[in-house]
């Protein structure tokens, strides 16, 4: 559906005011690279293996790598977990930050793989992990990086969607402001997108 009318009037201002369409791709991504690594905490959204229902959970996703491209993310999780299941079923799957001070957010589409290799997990662990883990007390279930129940999901984005605040500092007020007056919508953020061929070309230049 188009955005303009018969008369050829926008019916969604904001969009056509905030889309980015000049960008690099690689500042895309160097971008994109400095907003993952503020925002750790996302949603991870699967679908259920009965009824294929979208269900959603947080998740504290690892820290971006710079070898990598920062659309890609790992995340740790106990394998009896029903994540595992739900992407075995259905590996396609959205990631979702927010950084409401901002009004900065980054959407990833992508597919999820359930990773057992001990040197990946060994590499990302961090002890922070025994909080959410425990020591069941049997020398083997101790939250360390050999535990059999840390395993790893890792998600490899298709697209990409993000907002990102480059307008001068403090000039939002009186954007808004003006807005209320004129009915002109206000820049806050820029809106941008990368897809599947940009995050191709990232990874083969990584």
């Amino acid at each position: 559906m188009s955005s303009k009318t018969s008369s050829n009037v926008d019916l969604d201002p904001i969009m056509t005011r905030c889309r980015d369409l000049t960008t690099s791709t690689q500042k895309k991504i160097e971008d994109l690279y400095m907003l993952t690594k503020d925002m750790n905490v996302c949603m991870l959204t699967t679908h259920t293996v009965d009824s294929g229902a979208l269900v959603s959970r947080a998740m504290h996703a690892c820290k971006p790598q710079s070898s990598d491209t920062p659309a890609d993310i790992w995340f740790f999780a106990n394998v009896v977990s029903k994540k595992f299941e739900e992407i075995k079923k259905n590996p396609s799957v959205n990631i979702s930050y927010v950084k409401q001070s901002t009004m900065e957010w980054i959407s990833i589409a992508g597919h999820a793989t359930h990773v057992t290799d001990r040197s990946k997990i060994k590499e990302l662990y961090r002890p922070e992990l025994k909080i959410w883990y425990g020591d069941l007390g049997d020398g083997v279930h101790d939250s360390g990086p050999d535990d059999p129940r840390i395993n790893l999901i890792h998600v490899k984005a298709d697209t990409v969607s993000y907002s990102i605040k480059d307008v001068e500092e403090g000039s939002e007020a009186f954007d808004m402001a003006k807005a209320m007056l004129t009915g002109q919508v206000p820049k806050l953020v820029s809106f941008r997108t990368l897809s599947s061929e940009e995050l191709s070309k990232s990874r083969s230049s990584a």
